[in-house]
C-alpha cells in the first residue's frame, strides 16, 4: 500500500549515512522516492508543461520576396500585377524551439539535518525531477552547497536510478556553512560555461532557471550587500532564481522570488 511504502522510505532514509555497519541500497531509495511521489510529480508537469515545453514553429508566414514555401494567396495577385508584385513567400517567423537548462540546488549544510529537512528535501528533489523529466526542450542538473559548491547530475544526464542514488548518496547534509554566495557565483559560472558548448549554440532561445531548496538558515552568513551584488549578476545574466524554503514541521514550502525579497 501507499501507507507501507511511505514508512519504507523514511525508515530507509533515516538508515542512509549513518555508516558502513548499516547498508541502505540508494537505488531502490531512490525508485520508491519516484514511486511515493509520483502523483505529485505528474500534477507538477501538467501545471508547468504550457511554459516550459518547446514552442515548435509549424506554420509559415509573411509576405516575402524569398522563403521555403509559396504563398497559394498571393498567386493570382502576382500575376495580375503582371509578376510585379513578387512577395509571395513565406518564411518560419518563430525559433524552431525553446530551450531550458534549470539548475537544483540544495542545500547540504548540517542545519538541514537539525530542522529534519532530510526527508522532505528528498521528496522534493524527486517531485521535480520527476516532472522536469516529462519535459521536452528542457536539460536539468542538480547540485548541493554548503561550504563548498558540488554538481551531482550534470545538465545532459538522464535522471535515472543510477543518478538519482549518486544524489541521494552524496546529499549528506553535514556541511558546517551555508555560503549562499558562493553557490549564487558557482551558478552563474556553470550557467554561462554551459550555454557557451556546442549543444546549445544553436538554441534558438535558451532560458535558465536556478531552484534553491534550503531551510532558509545562514543565507545571509556572507552579508546582505555580497548576496544582492551576486543577485544582480545573476539576473543581469538572464537567470531567473527561485529560492524555496523547506520547512517540515509546519508542513509547508514557502516559494521565494528571490528577486524581488531582496
Amino acid at each position: 500500500s501507499t501507507e507501507e511504502l511511505q514508512k519504507m522510505v523514511e525508515e530507509s532514509t533515516l538508515l542512509l549515512h549513518q555508516g558502513e555497519e548499516v547498508t541502505v541500497d540508494a537505488c531502490d531509495l531512490w525508485s520508491k522516492y519516484e514511486l511515493v511521489t509520483a502523483e505529485l510529480a505528474q500534477m507538477l508537469f501538467e501545471t508547468i508543461k504550457i511554459t516550459f515545453e518547446p514552442s515548435l514553429a509549424t506554420q509559415f508566414r509573411g509576405d516575402y520576396k524569398s522563403g521555403k514555401r509559396l504563398n497559394i494567396r498571393r498567386l493570382i495577385p502576382y500575376i495580375a500585377s503582371h509578376y510585379q508584385n513578387d512577395r509571395i513567400w513565406l518564411r518560419r517567423s518563430k525559433p524552431s524551439r525553446m530551450n531550458y537548462q534549470i539548475l537544483v540546488a540544495i542545500d547540504d549544510s548540517s542545519s538541514m539535518m537539525e530542522n529534519k529537512c532530510k526527508l522532505t528535501a528528498f521528496k522534493s528533489l524527486a517531485v521535480l525531477s520527476g516532472a522536469l523529466n516529462r519535459l521536452e526542450g528542457v536539460s536539468f542538473g542538480i547540485c548541493r552547497f554548503g561550504e563548498e559548491v558540488d554538481l551531482l547530475k550534470d545538465f545532459d544526464e538522464y535522471m535515472n536510478s543510477e543518478a538519482g542514488a549518486f544524489v541521494l548518496q552524496h546529499l549528506t547534509f553535514q556541511q558546517k556553512k551555508t555560503n549562499f554566495v558562493k553557490l549564487l557565483s558557482h551558478s552563474l559560472a556553470l550557467f554561462e560555461g554551459r550555454s557557451r558548448t556546442a549543444a546549445w549554440r544553436s538554441a534558438a532561445r535558451l532560458n535558465q532557471l536556478l531552484i534553491v531548496l534550503s531551510d532558509g538558515r545562514g543565507v545571509f552568513m556572507e552579508g546582505v550587500q555580497a548576496i544582492e551584488k551576486s543577485m544582480r549578476e545573476l539576473s543581469e545574466a538572464g537567470i531567473f532564481s527561485v529560492f524555496i524554503i523547506l520547512d517540515p514541521l509546519q508542513k509547508v514550502l514557502f516559494v521565494i522570488d528571490v528577486h524581488s525579497a531582496m
